[in-house]
C-alpha cells in the first residue's frame, strides 16, 4: 500500500506521462481545478494560458486518491516545481534512468501521439 506521498507521486507521474502537461502548470493546480466528473484538470501554464487537460482511468484513480478529504483551496500536488523535479529525479535514479528531465514526459507524450491520428494543433498548449 502506498503512503500519502506515494499516492501523490504516482498521480503526478501518471499525469505527466499521460497528458504531456508542463510540470510548472501541474504544481500550480488546486483541488478546485480538478473536474472529476469530466475527468479533466484546469491548468494554468507559463504565460498565463489556461486550459483543460483530460486524463484516462488510471490517472483518474490516482488523482481521486490525492483529493480524498482535501479542501478545494488546497494545492492538488502540494509540491513546488523544484521539489517535484527532485521527486521525479529520485524516481528516475531508483529505476536506473540515466538521462532525465521532467520535460522528457512531454516529449514522450508528443512522440506517442505523433504515431496516432491525434491532431496536434493546440493540444500541447
Amino acid at each position: 500500500m502506498l503512503s500519502v506521498a506515494g499516492v501523490r507521486d504516482w498521480a503526478l507521474l501518471l499525469y505527466l506521462r499521460n497528458t504531456g502537461a508542463q510540470i510548472s502548470g501541474l504544481v500550480g493546480t488546486y483541488v478546485s481545478d480538478l473536474d472529476l466528473q469530466n475527468k479533466r484538470l484546469y491548468v494554468m501554464d507559463k504565460g498565463g494560458f489556461g486550459h483543460y487537460i483530460y486524463f484516462g482511468e488510471v490517472a483518474f484513480s490516482a488523482l481521486v486518491g490525492c483529493v480524498v478529504s482535501r479542501d478545494p483551496g488546497d494545492a492538488l500536488f502540494g509540491l513546488s516545481r523544484g521539489s517535484a523535479y527532485s521527486m521525479l529525479r529520485r524516481l528516475a535514479v531508483r529505476c536506473g534512468v540515466k538521462r532525465f528531465n521532467p520535460h522528457s514526459f512531454r516529449h514522450a507524450f508528443a512522440r506517442i501521439r505523433s504515431r496516432t491520428a491525434v491532431t496536434f494543433r493546440g493540444f500541447l498548449g
